[in-house]
């Protein structure tokens, strides 16, 4: 069987299956991805509610660009075609934000959405750069926490935490993987522009929940 081009259109189903997955990782979030970057959040409800949103939050941004770096290593024509990277960014945050309107965003003030829109656009240029691997997601992650320099992170802290950016990697590679698997099976009439959910619900189905993959341990539980 012929394969399929990767369109606009495929770009646009990527990016809301992506930016769902951005979604259910944040939905399934653990302290032990916040202790692996050497912060102690509360597992008690209601407790440091704070101090977890805006971490979710700088997490989520990272999520993104980590999403946006697995696309570009998985399709060729995402780096040579000009068009189709920003289309797929582009449904990615829209599709992500919106789902994480409600739980994370509605609740930073104006200066902590600027960081937030700062971070995503940090991320998203370090997804596209050279030589780009989890161990600098996770430096630039860690200096977006305690505001200093990358390089001033220790092996190990910035060990633990490039674990759990290659457990968020992995999830993308799966869906980018199933989500170009189902395209080829589909019909051009079936898929149509404009219409993110279908894909998401093709992408990550009942088979497919980040959570599934979610870090289990006595640090684990989802808060």
């Amino acid at each position: 069987m012929p394969q399929k081009k990767i369109d606009k259109v495929f770009a646009e189903n990527l990016g809301a299956a992506m930016g769902g997955c951005v979604r259910d990782q944040i939905s399934a979030f653990t302290r032990e991805i916040s202790n692996a970057a050497g912060v102690k959040l509360s597992a008690l409800p209601f407790i440091g509610n704070r101090e977890k949103v805006i971490f979710k939050a700088r997490w989520a941004a990272l999520l993104q660009g980590v999403a946006c770096w697995v696309a570009a290593d998985s399709f060729l024509e995402f780096r040579n075609d000009p068009k189709l990277l920003p289309r797929f960014s582009s449904t990615m945050e829209s599709y992500a934000d919106q789902a994480l309107e409600a739980r994370i965003l509605s609740k930073l003030d104006e200066r902590e959405l600027r960081d937030y829109a700062l971070l995503k656009q940090r991320f998203l240029k370090l997804a596209l750069a050279a030589h780009t691997d989890k161990e600098l997601f996770a430096r630039a992650f860690l200096s977006a926490v305690w505001g200093r320099r990358p390089a001033d992170f220790d092996a190990a802290r910035v060990a633990s935490t490039a674990s759990m950016v290659g457990l968020a990697a992995s999830l993308f590679q799966r869906l980018a993987q199933i989500t170009r698997v189902r395209d080829r099976l589909h019909a051009p009439r079936s898929r149509q522009a404009g219409e993110p959910e279908l894909a998401l619900e093709r992408a990550s189905g009942p088979g497919f929940r980040a959570r599934a993959a979610a870090p289990r341990g006595p640090a684990a539980s989802v808060i």
